[in-house]
């Protein structure tokens, strides 16, 4: 679902949390919430996500754990819970803190595997995009066997050619 398929109440509702935030506010999460109907679960990761980042940009530190004892919902879905477990871990690579990945997977053991499939996924794409940044001027464009290279398209994240 997409931010225009979404239910015009739930747009307002990830709305009004984060003007809350932007006014300088810290909004209790679940007195937020008891005020207005629940939300489906995409608002829902969003509003948790981004109390997290919120709270981490105003220096507290607030774990996933700290979330999954708070709601119920939360453990009772596991995608969620690891959307918001994964969320943590890329906050504290953000703000300088990055987790050693067998003691981040160590307090999760229930979600070990995917996390370990997530924390991997990510490092690779950040080596992906080390390297696309060392491409530099290289005058030669990648082996494409079968294929004839005819010029190169353009940079931005890496290079391009047809």
């Amino acid at each position: 679902m997409t931010a225009i398929d979404r239910p015009a109440a739930e747009e307002r509702l990830l709305a009004d949390f984060l003007a809350e935030w932007r006014a300088g506010r810290s909004p209790a999460l679940e007195e937020f919430l008891a005020r207005r109907a629940a939300p489906g679960d995409e608002v829902w990761i969003e509003l948790l996500q981004a109390d997290q980042e919120w709270r981490w940009l105003r220096g507290e530190r607030p774990t996933a754990e700290s979330y999954l004892v708070r709601f119920p919902r939360l453990r009772g879905n596991p995608e969620l819970a690891m959307d918001l477990i994964f969320a943590e871990y890329m906050l504290r690579e953000r703000f300088g803190d990055p987790p050693a990945p067998e003691d981040f997977l160590a307090r999760y053991p229930q979600y070990s595997v995917e996390l370990r499939r997530q924390i991997e996924l990510h490092r690779a794409l950040e080596g992906i995009a080390e390297s696309a940044d060392d491409v530099g001027d290289s005058p030669a464009p990648p082996a494409a066997p079968g294929y004839t290279i005819l010029r190169e398209l353009g940079r931005e994240i890496g290079r391009a050619h047809v």
